[in-house]
């Protein structure tokens, strides 16, 4: 047997994870579309930022396996740019063969929502490692990307609960 096999078991469950939350933000809309949509508009721009974060955690989760390192993001990224240019268009199977570059924008992407999202709940964002990703970007920490993708998802987790908690309050005021 093969001791070089890839972990497929991170990405299947990161996948499920992220898929799950989405679930949880569909559902969210589905029976409380009213509370979202009157009164404090705060809750669906908070859904909405939340929704930006998952997607693009869900997207980074199949682009995780990356070799870190500033030549070869720079490499997919310059790769990334000419291939706009030739085509106009990025489909899966180039974000797949650049993911040195696309992992990171995912990520930092959905790092960047959650903050936001973070900021129109006005919740709390005490020291830790999300603050740290925060700060630093995908190169700047010594977390290697899946854990920085899990820290992200676990900061989503919380940040949706919070959405979910105040949106139901909401209706029964």
């Amino acid at each position: 047997m093969d001791a070089e096999l890839p972990d497929f078991g991170w990405v299947i469950a990161a996948r499920a994870d992220i898929q799950s939350r989405l679930f949880d933000l569909f559902k969210l809309d589905k029976t409380h579309r009213l509370a979202l949509l009157s009164g404090n508009k705060s809750f669906a721009r908070a859904y909405s930022t939340l929704v930006g974060a998952g997607f693009s955690l869900w997207r980074a989760a199949f682009l995780s396996d990356i070799a870190r390192g500033w030549e070869e993001a720079l490499n997919a990224g310059t790769q990334i740019v000419e291939e706009v240019l030739r085509t106009n268009a990025i489909g899966f199977p180039t974000e797949r063969s650049r993911r040195n570059w696309m992992f990171g924008y995912y990520l930092n992407n959905g790092i960047y929502r959650l903050g936001a999202a973070k900021k129109i709940l006005r919740m709390e964002s005490p020291d830790g490692l999300f603050a740290e990703m925060s700060a630093t970007g995908l190169f700047g920490t010594d977390h290697a990307p899946a854990d920085q993708w899990r820290i992200a998802y676990q900061e989503l987790c919380q940040v949706l609960t919070v959405l979910t908690e105040r949106t139901t309050q909401g209706e029964t005021r």
